[in-house]
C-alpha cells in the first residue's frame, strides 16, 4: 500500500491497518500482491490489498492513511 502512495506522489501515515489471513501461506511458492487506493477524501486515503497464491486469496488488508505535507513532517523532527 505504501508503494501505491509513493507512485501517486503522496506522503501519508498509517492511521489504521486491518489484516485478515484467509488461508495458510505455502513456503517456496510464488505470491502475488496487489494494492490499490479505494478512495481519497480530503486527507483520508482508504487502501485495500490482497495476496494470492495459486489464484487463492491468502491474505486481505484494508487501511486508512492520513496524508501530510512532507515538509511539515520533516520540520518536526
Amino acid at each position: 500500500m505504501g508503494l501505491v502512495l509513493t507512485m501517486k506522489g503522496l506522503f501519508a501515515l498509517t492511521a489504521q491497518l486491518d489484516i485478515s489471513f484467509r488461508a495458510a501461506v505455502p513456503i517456496n511458492e510464488p505470491l502475488v500482491a496487489r494494492a490499490w487506493m479505494e478512495s481519497h477524501d480530503g486527507r483520508k486515503l482508504r487502501m485495500r490489498a490482497v495476496i494470492t497464491c495459486n489464484n487463492e486469496t491468502v491474505t486481505e488488508a484494508t487501511a486508512l492513511f492520513i496524508s501530510i505535507d512532507p515538509a511539515r513532517f520533516v520540520a518536526n523532527q
